[in-house]
Order: structure tokens, then sequence, then C-alpha cells
């Protein structure tokens, strides 16, 4: 029987730290559960993201506190514990950046942990995401959107931080303007890198991260640029994994029209080969300016 991830959520109403009340669960991942909270302190709407990774993980009886399946998940386990540490010292760095005071970067809030577990807090977004976007063909300013993307994750990558999951689901357009860049649940530091923890996006991911080889800024150009050929030609890559086993991806110019600079620039970026794509995002951002 296939399980439904509200059987081990926690329930409404429950109230985590003395100060955050769950309304309901927003989104569920591989290794959290993401709530609407209210913080009873500011009286702000927050996100709560809860490390209960449900493939491996369960409720204890007290239906709170969280445990692993069995002896055979427990590295697993242990694995994306860490892994999720990491992202709320992430999130919490990226407060130093302009980019998160501008609203560009999800805004860290708060991390504690609590029913032997850990949870990260961070603001609530009122928008809509890329992928709805295009689901609902919405229209928004692509060129202007992803020049403050590529910008917003240069500045990243001068923290020593790699995103490692660029794609439209991550990609939220606030109700007032702009866009933010969401989800570091996958980025890694550059001298600090889970090789084990890492979750692929298909079509979007590069190579490295279905080889388990280590990641470098290349590794968030790959997936720019995927991002890019999916939003100009209407079409998604293949994954990388079976590029590598031959499939082709179709040339842009046979898809759509495009600048030759914008094209010859997306297809460095999707370069299997990490030695071959562009080392620095400076060139595109200067582009699509």
């Amino acid at each position: 029987m296939e399980m439904d991830v509200y059987d081990i959520a926690l329930p409404n109403g429950s109230k985590l730290n003395n100060r955050y009340l769950i309304h309901q669960v927003y989104y569920w991942g591989h290794t959290g559960i993401l709530y609407m909270a209210t913080d009873c302190i500011t009286k702000e709407m927050v996100a709560v993201k809860e490390f209960c990774p449900y493939f491996y993980a369960n409720r204890d009886m007290d239906g709170k506190t969280v445990i692993c399946k069995g002896k055979r998940y427990e590295r697993t386990f242990v694995s994306a514990y860490q892994a999720f540490r990491q992202e709320c010292e992430i999130v919490k760095k990226l407060l130093q950046l302009k980019e998160t005071r501008q609203g560009r970067i999800l805004k860290y809030k708060d991390d504690f942990q609590e029913n032997n577990t850990i949870y990260l807090v961070t603001e609530f977004i009122e928008g809509v995401s890329l992928d709805e976007m295009i689901d609902r063909e919405i229209n928004f300013p692509l060129k202007e959107s992803m020049h403050t993307l590529v910008k917003t994750v240069r500045s990243i990558h001068r923290k020593g931080i790699f995103h490692r999951d660029i794609k439209p689901s991550n990609i939220i357009f606030r109700e007032e303007g702009g866009i933010v860049l969401i989800d570091f649940g996958s980025a890694c530091y550059k001298e600090n890198q889970n090789l084990e923890v890492s979750f692929v996006s298909r079509g979007f991911s590069a190579p490295e991260l279905y080889t388990r080889e280590p990641s470098s800024v290349v590794t968030d150009t790959y997936s720019i640029g995927a991002l890019l050929y999916f939003l100009l030609t209407g079409i998604q890559m293949a994954s990388a994994d079976d590029r590598i086993r031959g499939e082709k991806v179709k040339p842009m110019e046979e898809l759509v029209e495009v600048p030759t600079a914008i094209r010859c620039t997306v297809n460095k970026c999707i370069q299997l080969e990490k030695n071959k794509r562009w080392k620095s995002l400076w060139l595109l951002e200067k582009l699509l300016e």
C-alpha cells in the first residue's frame, strides 16, 4: 500500500518550539515536510521545514518523535540529517547577501531541534512558481527574470556555495514582483560536499550529480543552461544520464529563432563534460542585461 505523507505529518494545530503554530502541510520532498505556520510572536506567516525523510523515517508512538525505520536505513538517514543541518547553515549564511535582503533568495528566520529532528523556519512566499507560470501559460519577463537569476546564483557562488537544484519549481515569482530562488536542500559548500545525498531533477541536473562526482560552479551553469533551453524552445532536455547513454539534444536553431550569442552560450552551458562549460556565469549575465 502506498504511503500517504499525511500519515506521518504533524497534525494541524501542533506548536513547535513554543512559537510556531502549524496550519497545514504545504509541500513534501525527499527529506522534509514543509508546513504553513504562524509565528506566534511576530504574527507573521512562515514556512517550517521538518527533517522527516518519509522513505526511511517514521513517527514514534507519541506521534511526534522522528525515528529511523530500521538499521538498513541508518547510514542514509544520518547522511540526510547532516545534509539538512548544512541546509540550515547555508540559508542562514545567505542572509549576508544583498540579494537575500532584496528578496531574491529565500530568507532564513530560525532553526531549532525538537522531536528528535531539526526544523528550518523561513519566510513564507506568496507567489507562483515558474513551472506553474509555464503550465498556466502566464506571460513573464523571461530575459529580465533570467538575468536576475544568473546574477543571484553568481552571488551565491562567491560565498563558496553551489545550489545544485536550479529548476522551474525552485523559482518563485513574488506577488509584488520579482523572482526568488528557493529550496537549498541539495546545496553544498565548495569545501564540504555530501556526495551520498544527491537528488536529481530530470532534464535540469548536471551529469556529475548522477555520477556522484564533486560539484563546482559549472554544476549550476549546466542547470541554468538547461533551464534557458527549456524556456526558449518549450522542450525539456533529456536527463543527463540519458544523454551520457547517447540520447541527443535537438539543436536550438531547429526549434526556435534566438540570437546567435544566446544560442552559443546556452550550448556551452549544457556540455556534458565539465571542462567544456563556461567556468563563470559572467558572460551569460551580460548577454541577458
